[in-house]
């Protein structure tokens, strides 16, 4: 595990985990910590109000609001001063390990580049670090697993069959079957994000629902959104759970559009079954089959949300979806051209493929 700062030790601590710190070994032995805040506080010199801003800093980096700030936040402090209260001296024997950070400012050589391009030379290297930790692979083979590990493609076919299913299942006449076809439904309009959040909870590699069902059959726990082989597969399990609802709702229309004497027909001629289904049932579903095609497909090319909630793209980039590398792009590393371009290749291939599904269904 990488520990970017000492804010990371408090919810380490929360989890009551034993762990050890210890400072990245270097290259050639040497070590270097690029040293930076991320808290910035800007004030126009000229200004009328210049002083009352001067008062206010003076008393924000006072060492006892400034021990307020580092306990409360898990941050080193910003002035020495600090560290000679009793607070801040119980705070470091409560937290193991937090004296490395400390120690580790006398490998600070610089502060951090005011640099644009800063973001993305960050990125890159906490990705080289984390693919390196865990034993990863050279990068073109790294490059061709990520490209079939686009588990997107079986969020179309899989919400597509389900929809189905359950749309065959909810057309029957059962008790309660309103209450059933609200509940399959009322997924489908929650929040992406909101999912995300409660996924982020359920798929918990430590203290997760799903790992503790598993721990409590005898079957190991699994990483799920945070291990780089599982978690496109698991976001696209929670995307057809959250999406389901739509092919659902559609073929349940469907179903009931379908001319009763045309199914009372095909009983009579012994058509029962799969076979009333194969001949009958989804010859008539086909205009729904193609709208759904193109309508689930649209929306796994615009997968965003869910990833944004749970991954961010990652573990090493295995759940960067393309609408979350056009974000990333444009917003992030502010490569304004080239994400605007990513949108019109979007754009285009969404066509296309409607274009295509469109051509397919007409033959």
């Amino acid at each position: 595990m990488i520990i970017a700062g000492p804010w990371a030790l408090l919810d380490i601590i929360d989890h009551k985990i034993e762990y050890g710190v210890q400072v990245l070994p270097g290259y050639n032995g040497n070590h270097e910590t690029i040293a930076g805040p991320d808290n910035w506080v800007v004030f126009d010199n000229g200004s009328r109000r210049a002083k009352a801003a001067t008062d206010f800093l003076t008393w924000l980096t006072r060492p006892e609001q400034d021990a307020r700030w580092t306990l409360g936040l898990g941050n080193l402090p910003i002035r020495k001063a600090t560290t000679e209260l009793p607070a801040y001296e119980k705070f470091i024997k409560d937290i193991p390990d937090i004296d490395v950070f400390t120690a580790n400012l006398d490998n600070a050589k610089q502060a951090r580049p005011h640099l644009p391009a800063y973001p993305e030379f960050s990125e890159k290297v906490g990705d080289a670090i984390s693919e390196a930790l865990v034993g990863g692979t050279p990068p073109q083979e790294a490059l061709t697993a990520a490209a079939t590990e686009a588990g997107t493609v079986l969020f179309v076919p899989g919400s597509v069959v389900l929809g189905l299913a359950l749309a065959l299942a909810l057309n029957l006449k059962i008790p309660l079957i309103g209450f059933y076809r609200t509940c399959f439904f009322v997924p489908y309009v929650v929040s992406a994000a909101a999912t995300g959040i409660l996924a982020n909870f359920v798929f918990d590699p430590d203290f997760g629902i799903v790992n503790a069902g598993l721990k409590a059959i005898g079957l190991p726990a699994m990483g799920f959104l945070q291990d780089p082989d599982q978690a496109m597969l698991t976001l696209v399990l929670i995307s057809i759970w959250g999406g389901v609802g739509m092919p659902a709702v559609v073929y349940l229309a469907a179903l009931q559009d379908i001319p009763r004497e045309l199914v009372e027909a095909a009983k009579v001629d012994g058509g029962v079954g799969r076979h009333l289904l194969r001949h009958v049932v989804l010859p008539q579903l086909r205009p729904a089959t193609v709208f759904l095609l193109i309508w689930q497909t649209i929306t796994a090319l615009q997968l965003f949300d869910l990833v944004y909630t749970t991954t961010k793209g990652q573990p090493l980039d295995s759940t960067t979806t393309i609408v979350f590398y056009l974000y990333r792009q444009a917003f992030q590393l502010f490569h304004s051209g080239y994400g605007t371009a990513i949108a019109y290749v979007l754009f285009l291939v969404t066509l296309a493929i409607s274009g295509a599904v469109l051509w397919r269904s007409a033959r």
